[in-house]
């Protein structure tokens, strides 16, 4: 027997999916903003006010508690963009004031502690936008990062130095793809001269698929017709079957973090893309 599903059963359906409670459905047209984590969700009402809903373990609803909540509760007011990571958040208010909350175990909050927040913390100020999930632009255009994920701070080996406050990053590397900013959990940099780039970040803006297998140590990316394989410390890689040499090999970071580095030229030449390398602005530009 055929079986049909209502319009009322596919939103149920959906917000059982993505966790996202029918109240906030009913008013969604309210929030201005929304971030998705995986575990909490962060919103922005017109009215520059902060919601959260989800998972609160380590704090990361911001209310003062650990208690999770499946609708959504105030944090604060005043906010003009959020961002979030696993299990914690990050408020940027509209007078230019950085806030965080939440999980802090690697400095993820940048307060000079690694205690858990479980009401936001002021940061910083002068803060013009959000550089990725550990970072930020200041109004005089500068970086300032924290976290176990600051460009240029590494032990020999690749193993991040961790930064409890935020510190000024200089001669960080962008990137790029159409015009638009590709925002990466790990710091692009450069290895043997080559601009090396977390691996599933770009192959994902690149429109391939990416495996790995643990027991060959080997990255397999997939897009139409094209098929490219790397193994870490090999400099010999194979582009549909075809065996090519490589100046800097795949590089899996140290540290625990568990981040396979590529040589970004490499990928997207191979997957089509055209790309430009402008120094002045350290800046890798790919073009589609």
């Amino acid at each position: 027997m055929k079986k049909t599903v209502s319009a009322i059963g596919i939103v149920l359906i959906i917000a059982q999916i993505v966790m996202f409670p029918l109240s906030a459905l009913a008013t969604e047209n309210s929030y201005s903003t929304m971030a998705f984590g995986p575990s909490h969700t962060l919103a922005i009402k017109t009215d520059g006010s902060l919601w959260a809903w989800g998972s609160n373990e380590y704090g990361q609803l911001g209310d003062g508690t650990g208690i999770d909540w499946d609708e959504p509760i105030k944090v604060m007011d005043g906010v003009a963009d959020v961002n979030l990571g696993t299990d914690f958040s990050l408020a940027l208010k509209t007078d230019g004031s950085l806030w965080a909350w939440g999980r802090n175990d690697r400095g993820q909050l940048g307060d000079g502690t690694t205690t858990d927040r479980h009401s936001p913390v002021r940061i910083m100020g002068d803060v013009a936008t959000f550089w990725g999930n550990n970072a930020v632009k200041k109004t005089d255009g500068s970086v300032w990062s924290w976290g176990d994920h600051v460009y240029g701070y590494y032990e020999d080996d690749g193993t991040p130095i961790l930064c409890l406050s935020p510190v000024r990053v200089t001669e960080y590397i962008s990137v790029l793809f159409d015009g638009l900013l590709l925002e990466f959990d790990t710091w692009p940099r450069f290895m043997s001269q080559r601009v090396m780039v977390p691996m599933r970040a770009v192959f994902e803006a690149l429109g391939a698929t990416v495996d790995w297998n643990q027991a060959t140590q080997t990255v397999t990316a997939k897009k139409g017709d094209t098929v490219i394989n790397l193994t870490i410390g090999d400099t010999s890689a194979t582009v549909n079957g075809q065996v090519i040499t490589i100046d800097q090999p795949a590089v899996l970071l140290g540290g625990g973090i568990f981040r396979i580095m590529v040589p970004i030229r490499f990928i997207a030449e191979s997957l089509g893309a055209e790309v430009v390398w402008d120094p002045t602005t350290q800046t890798v530009i790919i073009t589609s």
